[in-house]
């Protein structure tokens, strides 16, 4: 009977054990679930196979340059879009896949969980993931070629995209992530240069409206649902012209030929009154700006400045041979003489990491930098005193 009794306490201990066993691994995977995807659970058979093989990955990463290449980094690694081909490494330098293409002018855009390419001018558009194509889009219909214009990730996994139109200045759509479209809005008044989503419902959407000699820039609030707000604009400023746009932590900075706006649920507000009026490279982040000056011609000295929100600058300070710079929320990147520099928000140089290839461009993001030249690219590794 005491045997039975044992026993029964035993089997009652083990489904217990059991059970709370199957719970953690229940909560796991509910706070997890993000991470295993397709693409990330394909990730990591390749890495096994990948360490069992025991090649080697390379420091240097080569790649086709057909000088009108596209870099981002996509979960650590980087990503080349070339005419040719789109090409996708991890963050140890392991080619995950190279998928054949045929752009005319390659544009790239790369969110958590996929990348997205198309052909400026063209009608076609491609959802990537480390693998390959995923899902594809063709604005070909009604006998009319559409011609894409731009096409940006947004929350929620949402795509915008702006297009040109026979009827219209410009058609803006947003899409699902399975490429299902949502909504469309034709613009009549305004040219469309820019779409953002930045919370569940609402597209934001910048454009130019010409005058006779200059243009107005107009900011616009959507509920995509209903289709309400996008009678009139938001908000607008004269004589702009937008330059580039980041779009992070739900707002849109447009650096216009005079100066730095800040979009903003319902204003646009200027962040810096004035850039420098000979900027050769810049780079935006959601909290800074930076900018490279030609100094001295003869010198090929540069001075880079940096700015949060207003003037004066956070610092100046000069390098010799420049090719370009890059920030992230709490970094600043220079590279000059072949050389990556980290910078503070003083403008002290933190550390300098001396390149194995000719670079002449930085990509970078929130925790990983790459160097890049003519069809090579060498990764970069922050240290953590940078980011601080």
């Amino acid at each position: 009977m005491k045997e039975n009794r044992t026993l029964s306490k035993l089997n009652i201990a083990k489904r217990l054990i059991f059970c709370t066993i199957l719970v953690y691994i229940a909560v796991f995977l509910v706070m997890n679930n993000s991470y295993f995807t397709r693409d990330n659970l394909h990730r990591v058979v390749f890495s096994l196979k990948q360490a069992l093989s025991g090649e080697e990955t390379e420091d240097v990463l080569l790649f086709e340059d057909s000088g009108e290449n596209m870099y981002g980094i996509f979960k650590d690694g980087l990503v080349v879009l070339s005419n040719r081909s789109l090409s996708v490494y991890d963050a140890s330098g392991s080619l995950l896949s190279e998928t054949g293409i045929h752009f005319y002018e390659p544009v790239l855009r790369v969110s958590e969980h996929y990348i997205l390419c198309f052909d400026r001018g063209g009608s076609g558009l491609l959802l990537c993931d480390s693998f390959g194509i995923v899902r594809e889009k063709s604005f070909e219909k009604d006998d009319y070629s559409y011609s894409i214009l731009d096409a940006q990730f947004g929350a929620g996994g949402k795509i915008s995209v702006i297009t040109d139109s026979p009827n219209a200045k410009g058609v803006v759509y947003v899409y699902s992530e399975m490429l299902e479209e949502l909504y469309e809005f034709s613009s009549v008044d305004s040219y469309p240069v820019r779409a953002d989503i930045f919370d569940k419902n609402t597209l934001s959407v910048v454009s130019l409206s010409p005058r006779k000699e200059l243009s107005d820039l107009l900011f616009y609030r959507i509920d995509y649902r209903t289709g309400e707000g996008y009678q009139s604009p938001v908000y607008s400023v004269e004589d702009r012209f937008p330059v580039s746009f980041v779009a992070e932590d739900g707002r849109l900075r447009v650096l216009t030929d005079l100066d730095i706006l800040s979009a903003e649920k319902d204003a646009l507000t200027t962040c810096l009154d004035s850039v420098p009026s000979v900027t050769d490279r810049y780079s935006i982040s959601s909290r800074y700006a930076l900018f490279s000056s030609l100094y001295s011609v003869s010198g090929r000295t540069y001075t880079v400045s940096a700015y949060a929100n207003g003037d004066p600058p956070l610092f100046s300070v000069e390098f010799y041979d420049l090719r370009d710079v890059a920030c992230q929320d709490n970094a600043f990147f220079v590279l000059a003489e072949n050389k990556v520099h980290f910078l503070d928000q003083t403008g002290s140089i933190l550390f300098t990491e001396e390149l194995s290839i000719p670079a002449s461009a930085l990509v970078a993001s929130d925790s990983t930098l790459y160097a890049v030249g003519a069809g090579m690219a060498e990764r970069i590794e922050i240290p953590a005193a940078a980011g601080k």
